[in-house]
């Protein structure tokens, strides 16, 4: 008889939350986001690809899976439970924020699964999806593509901390404030370093 090795976890587990993940915990929370388009799982890789407009309409990439990831300038500054991600595993998967889940760095496949269908029994994120306009916009730009792939390839390639022209923006489209607000933010942290906007 064979027995199934133990699936090792890419990231130590968390068994708390962080105060600064807490921080992000709140945004997730409280501020508007919202999908350009329903999420597909892959199951057999157990990844699955979010395309979100953070909270003031930058558009940003998610690909959820045994080591989530964003393409915001938060997540590519080493922070890799950003409040996009966050977003995903509490608003579209539905997990409640003080469950351990919600804030992990990494996954194994057991919980994947898990939580793919508990985002299925939710909707797949349609209580979250863009307004039309957003949405056939964001096609658009998709299907213009080799402009679109390129400057995500020169994103994804750069060492740089990416800034707001390098991201499409439809937030006009959605009616949200290109502004963010700040009301929820670490108060030293945004008084030291109020240029920056990772939304």
């Amino acid at each position: 008889m064979t027995t199934k090795t133990a699936e090792k976890r890419l990231k130590r587990i968390r068994r708390t939350c962080p105060a600064k993940v807490q921080e992000r915990m709140s945004r997730a929370t409280r501020e508007n986001m919202y999908l350009t388009e329903r999420p597909s799982v892959d199951y057999e890789s157990l990844k699955c690809e979010f395309t979100l407009l953070g909270s003031t309409g930058n558009v940003y990439d998610i690909t959820f899976g045994r080591l989530p990831q964003c393409t915001c300038p938060d997540y590519r500054k080493g922070n890799t439970t950003c409040k996009h991600i966050l977003f995903v595993t509490t608003q579209i998967m539905g997990i409640s924020p003080s469950d351990h889940m919600s804030y992990q760095m990494a996954y194994i496949g057991d919980e994947l699964e898990e939580m793919y269908d508990k985002m299925e029994d939710k909707g797949n994120g349609k209580a979250f999806m863009a307004k039309k306009a957003v949405r056939k916009e964001y096609n658009t730009m998709n299907n213009d593509s080799l402009e679109s792939k390129m400057a995500k390839m020169r994103l994804s390639c750069s060492s740089r901390t990416p800034n707001d022209s390098d991201y499409a923006n439809l937030g006009k489209l959605q009616g949200q404030r290109s502004e963010r607000d700040t009301s929820t933010y670490n108060a030293y942290h945004w008084e030291k370093y109020p240029y920056r906007r990772y939304n």
